[in-house]
């Protein structure tokens, strides 16, 4: 029978390294971001912001239309992952 008090420990620990890893990514992203929005000449970052609106005002008003953010919510967890997958290779872990 395990013990509940060694098993909350270890719980502890998994969480604290989810929230170490979570940070890691965050940092590594928003690092890309950065990189990203430095290398837009001002006519990519006008075309981007044009096609942002274009894509508000096309849902706006019709809430079935929001079902258009699923996929967008899958890809985003499945790029997190990915990130978290490369950084725990990068650290030996995997």
């Amino acid at each position: 029978m395990p013990d509940p008090k060694a098993e909350a420990e270890l719980n502890k620990q998994l969480i604290r390294e989810k929230l170490a890893g979570y940070a890691a990514a965050a940092e590594y992203i928003e690092q890309e971001k950065i990189e990203w929005l430095q290398g837009l000449t001002h006519a990519e970052s006008w075309a981007t912001f044009e096609m942002l609106v274009a894509f508000g005002l096309q849902i706006q008003g019709d809430p079935a239309t929001l079902q258009v953010f699923e996929p967008r919510r899958i890809e985003d967890h499945l790029f997190m992952r990915r990130i978290l997958e490369d950084l725990a290779r990068s650290q030996g872990l995997l």
